[in-house]
């Protein structure tokens, strides 16, 4: 009957440390990811998700412009001498004019990203300080 007595109190005090320990190391985690999680840390590193995105799309899109005049300047080779001259002109403006289409949209895109993390970032400072369950504090 003893043995049982001891065995539960060996028990409950292994439940009791290892409750202590775990609340110690959830208090540290979320200590450790609250520094991480400030609103400028959030906006870094959206800004250079959305960079990193914009390069990649720009750069596919100027290979895609060479790939473009390679095949230009292909067809221009095999083009009898007059008609060349116009062909060529017309397919120069149209990359060109699609070079400036598409360096608008990534500048509108990268400006409409950092406007979309400003307000959510005001909008997560402006959260903390209202009052939960709709009530205002008096």
């Amino acid at each position: 009957m003893f043995k049982r007595v001891i065995w539960m109190g060996f028990g409950a005090a292994a439940g009791s440390a290892a409750t202590v320990w775990s609340q110690r190391k959830v208090k540290q985690q979320v200590e450790q990811i609250q520094q991480m999680a400030t609103p400028a840390h959030v906006m870094d590193v959206a800004k250079t998700k959305a960079s990193s995105i914009k390069d990649r799309v720009v750069s596919a899109v100027n290979e895609g412009i060479a790939e473009g005049r390679q095949t230009e300047a292909d067809m221009k080779a095999n083009l009898p001498g007059a008609a060349n001259n116009s062909v060529a002109n017309f397919a120069a403006s149209a990359v060109d004019a699609t070079e400036i289409e598409i360096d608008a949209a990534a500048a509108a895109a990268n400006a409409a990203g950092e406007a979309v993390a400003e307000v959510r970032a005001e909008a997560r400072h402006n959260r903390r300080g209202a009052p939960r369950g709709g009530r205002q504090r008096k």
